[in-house]
């Protein structure tokens, strides 16, 4: 008889278990476009394929083993948050509605659960393609901000994410997670610098309010053209031409073309 009641109570310490875990786990992007994952699944194997070992290891990938285990995590979809829309932001509309796409995905790349860089996925032509890999600094974040959310949703007895949008802010150098948690919307500035400056906690949950009002300002008062700043190897942040794109990605095109002629001459 009390065997049966411990195996009741051990049973139902198994399902609370699940549900807690259920509640506090983030939601990535959800409903990635096939050709998106094909593309990116493709271009990663490529990637990997004629980038020298020694240039991976700027991203991340340090050794075969890890070249080996490197595999695509949940990817973020891509979205900016412009100026004008900064501007004309009105109190208590959701932020969200204020997003446009920008036809980027970008996918971690991950070794045994941690993102050591990232790989992004563009439109170009009408097609997905996998363009570009490098960012050990956003890959960083990622991490970060991924064990940061669960502690912060717990925090403040949030449910699980319904979903976690990558946000960027062109013109001040900004990069966001926008957390959605049922009728609720959060940011989560990928910077301490910038949470620093603005006195936001770093790797924390602030209010769309907080964040436009204080970029607003910033806008006004120090306008920027430039592009943000944590993607490409594992340096201070900087400025990145348009489009995103880093040296590696034209690296892998060359190391293709050196590989064909190869094979040509082999023939």
């Amino acid at each position: 008889m009390a065997d049966k009641n411990l195996a009741k109570v051990a049973i139902r310490i198994l399902i609370l278990s699940i549900v807690a875990m259920s509640i506090y786990t983030p939601v990535l992007a959800a409903g990635v476009p096939p050709d998106v994952q094909t593309a990116a699944e493709q271009g990663l194997q490529r990637f990997l394929n004629t980038i020298p070992l020694s240039e991976l290891a700027l991203m991340g990938l340090s050794s075969e083993a890890d070249v080996r285990a490197a595999t695509l995590g949940a990817p973020y979809e891509q979205f900016a948050l412009s100026a004008d829309a900064i501007r004309t932001h009105q109190p208590n509309a959701k932020i969200s509605l204020s997003l446009t796409r920008t036809d980027a995905w970008l996918f971690p790349v991950t070794v045994q659960g941690e993102a050591r860089t990232i790989l992004t996925v563009s439109k170009v032509d009408g097609r997905w393609e996998a363009g570009d890999i490098g960012g050990t600094r956003r890959a960083a974040a990622f991490n970060t901000a991924t064990a940061s959310l669960t502690r912060v949703l717990q925090q403040q007895s949030l449910k699980a994410t319904d979903s976690v949008q990558f946000v960027r802010v062109f013109e001040i150098n900004g990069e966001f997670l926008l957390v959605t948690s049922g009728k609720n919307e959060f940011f989560m500035p990928l910077s301490t610098e910038m949470a620093s400056q603005f006195n936001w906690p770093a790797y924390g949950l602030v209010s769309p309010e907080e964040v436009v009002t204080s970029l607003r300002t910033q806008i006004r008062q120090q306008p920027m053209e430039a592009e943000p700043s944590l993607g490409g190897g594992g340096g201070s942040p900087g400025v990145s031409p348009k489009p995103d794109r880093s040296m590696f990605s034209t690296l892998a095109s060359l190391w293709e073309k050196v590989a064909r002629w190869l094979r040509w001459n082999q023939e």
